[in-house]
């Protein structure tokens, strides 16, 4: 059991779920899970780092924030715990996605839609997973679409479900990344 003291509210994970606010939350009410990290340095000397997760949980109209900030070369509890709700939710949340695959033929993220056939619209731009080079920055998931010398970079926030999105391209593309 892991227990971690918010501003709002004493958050404890549990084996099926968690508490928040005195209230029960079984895991398969996670929805999405977003998380950020940060590294504090000061003339190339580390410093701190930050972690901040939100977990939005159905019949919430707001996500639960944990967030700590530890020396380097520590795990906080919201580290430990963000790697057991990533686990512990990690079904229910790629559901929501593939059940959109299924019915609609292409599933949202971050406002792009990721076609079966590997077609990716996002506004007025479409491009192929298949004729594109795909990389990972920090947080972000970049599309360089080829087109002559120079070509358009497509950078997708992972902040939310990045462990989803990456198993989704696998899924549907064959696309992994080391």
């Amino acid at each position: 059991m892991i227990s971690i003291w918010t501003l709002t509210g004493r958050f404890i994970l549990l084996d099926d779920g968690f508490e928040y606010k005195n209230i029960f939350y079984p895991f398969s009410k996670v929805v999405h899970i977003h998380r950020y990290a940060q590294k504090t340095s000061l003339n190339f000397i580390p410093l701190e780092n930050h972690l901040k997760i939100k977990l939005y949980v159905n019949e919430r109209n707001w996500p639960i924030t944990l967030g700590s900030t530890v020396l380097p070369g520590f795990r906080s509890k919201v580290d430990k715990a963000y790697e057991i709700l990533a686990n512990e939710t990690f079904k229910y949340r790629i559901s929501h996605y593939l059940y959109e695959l299924d019915n609609n033929g292409y599933f949202y993220y971050q406002n792009y839609r990721f076609y079966k056939n590997g077609d990716v619209t996002y506004r007025d731009t479409t491009f192929s997973v298949h004729d594109v080079d795909i990389w990972l920055e920090t947080f972000k998931l970049v599309f360089k679409i080829k087109k002559g010398i120079f070509g358009k970079k497509i950078r997708v926030s992972t902040l939310i479900d990045q462990d989803v999105i990456l198993a989704l391209l696998d899924h549907c593309y064959g696309i992994t990344f080391s």
